[in-house]
């Protein structure tokens, strides 16, 4: 066919599809979404897989990483006493309780520098106050001023990371996750520039998310952090629930493989 650019005719030797147009930039997140409303590619939930906590134990206190050698140590827990039916095999019950994995690799260290993933199963019994389910950044409270971190609260999930001017922090919107049910949470994430917005994903679907804090500045690393599970660095801000099947990627999942990760489990 000829497609008509300003009175110049030129021949298109292809196929198109799906043409739009649109009075505003668009940002990673709808350009994502964009691409994924096409054929999307196969999944692959193995490749730069760099830490997998599938929370399995029962007896002990070392939750192993099955990916590599991150493994962690229970603190006021132990997975004998702790351990409940999960989504994929058994899972463990946190209450002001956490495992601390220090990285015994650097492949675990700025894992969203250039773009990459969280996923995790949550079931919630009580959401007090931001209860931080997976943590890689300094002790303090909020914001964080090294690293990352994600939390919930009254079934928002919120993803925040450290730049060296201004915090980035985002959550979706309330009653997205609900508590005493399993849901699958899969956070992909840029960290390379203060432009990127995190993209959300529960039980497989992209979900909206609301710029609560813009960051500004650069990233501010994680490297000399421990991955915390159950509650921030040193304890605090604790979850209150079962974890299950922890997992970190040094690249951005698709949706396709975020429908992947949800069909791991039986919710």
């Amino acid at each position: 066919g000829a497609v008509s650019l300003n009175e110049y005719y030129a021949n298109f030797p292809g196929i198109m599809d799906d043409v739009r147009i649109y009075n505003r930039e668009l940002n990673q997140s709808e350009i994502t979404a964009l691409y994924e409303i096409g054929t999307p590619p196969p999944s692959d939930i193995t490749s730069n897989l760099v830490a997998h906590w599938q929370l399995d134990e029962t007896s002990g206190t070392t939750a192993s990483d099955s990916a590599a050698s991150n493994d962690g140590t229970m603190t006021n827990m132990d997975a004998a006493s702790n351990t409940v039916s999960g989504t994929v095999s058994t899972a463990l019950s946190f209450s002001s309780s956490r495992i601390t994995a220090a990285a015994a690799s650097s492949d675990i260290d700025d894992i969203f520098d250039g773009g990459g993933t969280i996923s995790y199963w949550i079931y919630p019994t009580n959401w007090g106050t931001f209860g931080r389910v997976i943590d890689k950044s300094d002790t303090g409270t909020f914001p964080p001023n090294q690293g990352w971190h994600s939390q919930g609260s009254t079934g928002i999930i919120k993803f925040s990371h450290a730049f060296s001017t201004a915090y980035g922090d985002w959550e979706t919107g309330a009653n997205t996750v609900p508590m005493n049910t399993w849901s699958h949470i899969m956070i992909t994430y840029n960290s390379s520039g203060d432009v990127y917005t995190p993209t959300i994903y529960i039980n497989g679907v992209n979900t909206p998310v609301s710029t609560i804090n813009s960051p500004t500045g650069t990233a501010v690393s994680d490297a000399s952090q421990p991955i915390t599970l159950g509650a921030r660095q040193g304890g605090g801000n604790s979850y209150t629930g079962y974890i299950d099947d922890v997992r970190m990627y040094t690249r951005p999942l698709s949706s396709t493989d975020a429908t992947a990760l949800y069909n791991t489990g039986t919710p």
